[in-house]
């Protein structure tokens, strides 16, 4: 009976320890998409959601390749304001 109450417990205490981290990613996805839009590039990894001047703002990393090919693609990290 202690086990099973422990396993609950603890399922719960990790249930909300995850929960936050899903509403930032879900703020973020509208994000994502216009960094895309903004660099022209693709998004690699996942969106950081951080507070910045008060602010709840994603942190996304983009993939941006060159039109003629000569050069390497570059990384930009971009920050836009979340939902």
């Amino acid at each position: 009976m202690k086990t099973i109450l422990l396993l609950l417990f603890a399922f719960a205490f990790v249930s909300g320890l995850t929960e936050p981290q899903d509403a930032h990613a879900a703020d973020c996805s509208s994000a994502v998409r216009q960094a895309e839009a903004q660099t022209g590039g693709q998004a690699i990894g996942s969106p950081r959601a951080q507070q910045s001047g008060g602010r709840t703002v994603c942190v996304v990393t983009v993939l941006i390749t060159d039109p003629s090919g000569k050069s390497p693609p570059s990384r930009r990290t971009v920050s836009v304001p979340a939902n």
